[in-house]
């Protein structure tokens, strides 16, 4: 107990050697009570020759060292911090920072070599971890990254994101499942307002079997050559038979659409089956979310919104689409590859569109 004898700060019986006890707690300095007393269980027989041990181990905190997850450093965007991640063979040394964004936009955290000299990041010997948090109760992964590009071997990392205005916790970490010492690692973090990753619809699907629509999907793709790009706060939107009051398909919590890659949105329920696999069996992967909210017609209008901002559409909202250029009925609509980036524009000259097929054939889901 502390010196309060009405507070207990934890007990123990048998945990030590036989019945013998030992308690170890994690205590802030101070003046301290323990106490010592037979088992109350059982025959009261006498105790001699009890030793009692009481040690105390201070807490080291590493130079440059800042809080965890659970206490971290508040700073201000835009930030550049020094640290060192000192794990001294133990478990990972995780250096936290938590700042507020005012506004949707662009947030990048990223590491680099903060020593100078030999790019440290080239050659392995610096290699991290970055991690993006939310900072409610749960503290939700919304994303991380590890190496900023492996194919010219930079084991820095680089995490970009889409995210709406919020209070956001980003953490950097040494890699490995035997985390190094580092030392001398930078770690920038850098926000662009009302601007947006380059991510857009790639595919637009309404297969005509299975019945009911049980195939559909919906494609992203994420033209970025080496930054895989996490979504937060974002959802498509479905705009059926010429409505203009769009039906929310929100994205899970950790979406993250790959560098040069698709993210995968299909017709069905998690934890249910769907008809995904027994209309494309030559998919090359699972779909990434299933959502009944992807239900397109062949009619319907989509738009796409990061961090809560359209930017992106296929089809034109307000305007049913049968038999209009952009109708995709028992058929689907493929980005053609002119196309590099988001727009708000409609515009069906940026399609391939095709109708009445008959299989799965001319459908390319999960394919760049």
């Amino acid at each position: 107990a502390s010196t309060d004898t009405t507070t207990a700060l934890g007990e123990d019986d048998d945990n030590g050697s036989g019945f013998c006890s030992l308690l170890s707690l994690n205590e802030d300095a101070g003046t301290y009570i323990a106490c010592v007393q037979g088992s109350p269980i059982g025959n009261h027989l006498p105790q001699d020759n009890v030793v009692v041990d009481i040690t105390a181990t201070p807490v080291v905190t590493q130079p440059g060292d800042v809080g965890d997850l659970s206490d971290p450093k508040p700073v201000t965007l835009d930030f550049v911090e020094d640290t060192d991640l000192i794990s001294s063979g133990g478990p990972a040394d995780v250096d936290c920072y938590a700042f507020n964004v005012g506004s949707a936009g662009t947030l990048t955290i990223e590491t680099v070599d903060g020593a100078g000299g030999t790019d440290r990041c080239a050659s392995g010997d610096l290699d991290t971890k970055v991690q993006l948090f939310d900072t409610t109760a749960q503290n939700n992964l919304l994303g991380e990254n590890d190496d900023k590009d492996g194919a010219v071997e930079n084991f820095c990392s680089r995490l970009v994101a889409a995210v709406p205005a919020g209070d956001y916790i980003a953490c950097v970490l040494p890699f490995g499942s035997t985390p190094p010492d580092l030392t001398g690692v930078e770690v920038d973090g850098t926000f662009a307002s009302g601007t947006f990753p380059p991510i857009f619809m790639s595919e637009v699907a309404d297969p005509v079997a299975p019945s009911s629509g049980n195939a559909r999907f919906i494609e992203l793709f994420n033209p970025l050559p080496t930054d895989d790009v996490v979504l937060v706060g974002s959802r498509l939107r479905l705009f059926s038979n010429g409505g203009t009051s769009g039906a929310n398909i929100n994205l899970d919590i950790g979406t993250t659409v790959p560098a040069s890659d698709t993210f995968l949105i299909a017709h069905g329920d998690a934890g249910l089956p769907t008809s995904f696999d027994t209309e494309f069996p030559d998919a090359p992967r699972e779909p990434d979310q299933l959502n009944g909210g992807v239900n397109g017609n062949g009619d319907d209008a989509y738009e796409l919104d990061l961090a809560g901002v359209p930017v992106d559409v296929y089809g034109l909202i307000g305007q049913d689409g049968t038999g209009q250029l952009w109708e995709y009925l028992d058929g689907g609509a493929q980005r053609n590859a002119t196309v590099t980036g988001p727009t708000t524009t409609s515009d069906v000259n940026d399609w391939t569109v095709f109708t009445g097929a008959a299989d799965d054939s001319g459908f390319t889901p999960g394919t760049p």
